[in-house]
């Protein structure tokens, strides 16, 4: 993650045309640094080619949706582990794979489509 944010500091941002992949929220003092990472907002939906290549091993599972959001092809492997984000592993192995991605990525609150 802290390899991202140095990637993320060196970037030019224009916010006032739309542009911001990420927003810090203020936090109380009374959080612990473990914490503080859950007040980064991104916002997937502008995040394109760059996005998707700073992003490519982050491990949870709005990472995991946007990378299969914005492939042409769905990874197997992101498909499987969206579905493992969700305790959904099992049902992964079935012939409707589309329809178990769809209930996992329902079942954490992203989006795939």
């Amino acid at each position: 993650m802290e390899e991202v944010a140095e990637e993320l500091e060196e970037m030019e941002y224009h916010p006032e045309m739309g542009d911001l992949i990420a927003e810090t929220k203020a936090t109380p003092d009374r959080y612990t640094d473990a914490q503080y990472i859950e007040s980064v907002e991104f916002n997937w939906s502008r995040m394109g080619a760059a996005g998707h290549e700073l992003f490519k091993d982050l491990d949870v599972p709005e990472a995991v949706a946007y990378r299969i959001k914005s492939s042409r092809e769905w990874n197997p492997d992101d498909c499987r582990r969206l579905c493992e984000l969700a305790d959904m592993a099992d049902e992964y192995d079935s012939d409707t794979v589309e329809d178990v991605v769809s209930a996992a990525a329902d079942k954490l609150g992203v989006e795939i489509w």
